[in-house]
């Protein structure tokens, strides 16, 4: 919890950016809105475009977690604090489902801890997920007590229902990712006990996996029948780059400020502006390990083999396979599993004395990722430095360390605290200090930010009092990103929380003619000119359009205007 607060000294609305602001908030307020009505919000016809709230997927409609984040966004004055703490609570989520997890390969609480405190912290999260993709940082939380809870069926420990409903949570958020990752480890947990020959912890993983797999049906099957006539009714499958992590970009997992290459429409050039591809900074300590003690570990650790190249695989994907896009959201999948790997490794098959030469190869390592990282952006060469520095600094104590398990007679350990406490209290404050000097040089993520409003009252002035559904004309991004701004019109799901009947919503997917026939794109905003060029009508005749100006001459060929900002034009269609 505190390691997540770092970021907001450096930008205290960090978790509240792209998405965040333009989607998630918005639905959360609407459904908690529906809630306290005695809705549950299916369909709104209202909202045209991507009002098939069951087809567009990432509602959370059938979701518990998802309805109490509603209530909370409802009943909260402040969209930036609310949305921070409900971030935040995920990290939290995430590094004890770590711990967890971690406990279920036999490590003890000091070992756990790292992966408990390492894991939330990998780049694609913190810098994706969290600031913006809150679907996809919700069903990674909670994907690790799925897995233990796996773990304890394979052990025979448990009935499937802490299984189910763990599950249930994931795949009734509606981010596919989730459930492909459920998929995976549903695999390799049951092919795990197939080998073993437990016949009755298979049945039960089997009936797990048919009963999440049906709850999956009714989650993503509306998608699937209305892709036809949506924006993602493709099903080719072909390679643009966009949001695809290389093999060169995870060999700088261990370097926190590198920046690996990853096109996308938020920034020009090969790279990302921020540290996508990192994982953890203590990876290159897998050279400690005795190759012959994990040879005879590897049994143990078979789910964990097949979901991490699973995972890996996954990440290499072509960036586009039907309605799947961007592999790279499945990076924290990976970092995960590394995290998790690295660790057991060394708790469970490390050299009893551990070599210089072992020391020297993972320090070849963190310079190799240190070479890719100023190779691939030569102008971060002093961060790359300083993290490089700190790395070398961490494996240097966990090799002493580990080489000195007597270590409470020492004339600074007055606390009589053990090798593992200490080397607990060294990661951690080794990854304090990588994930201040992380933030410190890349204080955003490189999304796009459009500083909606903090205060839910200004939501609910924009169009206060007006009638009959309203189109949005023009581009709010057009004007600065200011509260004045904001007062007059909104953007995307942002309109949810006015009181206004707005067409021009956030599009996961969309109804292609109506996008075309309203010149429509993904946030709601129209295409430049679109009154010109589009054919605006629809099945009511009073009409409001609200004129969203970028010159001091606003002109319509159905109603003309030449207020210099905004005003309200009533039409009949």
């Amino acid at each position: 919890m505190v390691l997540s607060l770092i970021p907001l000294i450096f930008y205290s609305r960090y978790y509240f950016q792209d998405d965040t602001e333009n989607g998630a908030y918005g639905v959360w307020y609407h459904l908690g809105e529906s809630l306290f009505h005695g809705k549950v919000p299916v369909l709104s016809p209202s909202v045209w475009s991507s009002g098939n709230f069951i087809a567009e997927g990432q509602w959370g409609t059938w979701n518990p977690l998802v309805m109490l984040f509603g209530v909370l966004t409802y009943l909260s004055p402040n969209a930036v604090v609310l949305t921070t703490a409900l971030k935040i609570s995920m990290l939290v989520g995430a590094g004890v489902g770590g711990f967890v997890l971690a406990r279920s390969y036999s490590l003890r609480p000091e070992w756990a801890f790292v992966v408990g405190m390492a894991v939330p912290l990998n780049g694609f999260t913190m810098y994706f997920d969290a600031p913006s993709w809150v679907t996809g940082a919700l069903v990674w939380a909670i994907f690790p007590f799925f897995w233990a809870e796996l773990r304890k069926l394979m052990a025979g420990k448990r009935n499937p229902f802490w299984a189910f409903v763990t599950g249930y949570l994931i795949v009734t958020v509606g981010y596919v990712a989730g459930t492909v990752a459920i998929g995976f480890i549903l695999l390799a947990v049951g092919i795990e006990t197939l080998i073993r020959k437990a016949w009755r912890p298979a049945v039960r993983i089997a009936v797990t996996g048919v009963s999440l797999g049906l709850v999956a049906v009714v989650v993503f099957l509306p998608g699937v029948l209305t892709a036809a006539v949506t924006t993602r009714g493709t099903t080719g499958i072909w390679n643009d780059d966009y949001m695809s992590i290389d093999f060169t970009s995870l060999l700088m997992a261990p370097i926190a400020t590198a920046y690996p290459q990853l096109l996308s429409w938020w920034w020009s050039g090969t790279s990302a502006t921020s540290p996508a591809a990192y994982i953890a900074w203590f990876l290159p300590a897998i050279a400690f390990i005795s190759w012959s003690a994990f040879q005879k570990l590897s049994s143990e650790l078979r789910d964990l083999f097949f979901f991490l190249a699973a995972s890996g695989a996954f990440v290499l994907l072509p960036t586009t396979i039907g309605p799947l896009r961007y592999p790279a959201r499945f990076m924290p999948y990976v970092a995960l599993a590394a995290v998790l790997l690295v660790v057991v490794a060394l708790a469970r098959a490390r050299r009893p004395s551990i070599s210089r030469p072992s020391l020297y190869f993972s320090l070849g390592l963190v310079g190799l990722g240190a070479y890719l990282a100023w190779a691939q952006m030569p102008a971060r060469f002093p961060t790359i430095t300083v993290a490089a520095v700190l790395v070398v600094t961490g494996l240097s104590g966990i090799w002493w360390l580990l080489n000195h398990p007597e270590v409470k007679e020492h004339r600074w350990n007055r606390y009589g605290l053990t090798a593992l406490s200490l080397l607990a209290i060294g990661v951690l404050l080794a990854t304090t200090a990588t994930t201040l000097l992380q933030h410190r040089t890349s204080a955003r993520s490189g999304l796009s930010i459009a500083n909606q409003p903090e205060d839910v009252s200004t939501y609910k002035g924009v169009l206060h009092g007006v009638e009959n559904d309203v189109i949005v004309v023009g581009d709010p991004l057009d004007y600065p990103q200011e509260k004045a701004t904001w007062e007059q019109t909104l953007m995307a799901n942002a309109w949810y929380v006015s009181d206004a009947s707005v067409v021009n919503r956030y599009q996961l997917v969309g109804y292609s003619k109506l996008n075309q026939l309203l010149c429509l794109r993904y946030l709601g905003e129209p295409a430049p000119n679109s009154l010109k060029g589009c054919s605006i009508a629809g099945p009511r005749q009073d009409f409001c359009l609200w004129m969203n100006c970028t010159s001091t001459t606003c002109k319509s060929s159905r109603s003309p205007s030449t207020s210099p900002r905004c005003r309200w034009l009533r039409t009949t269609m």
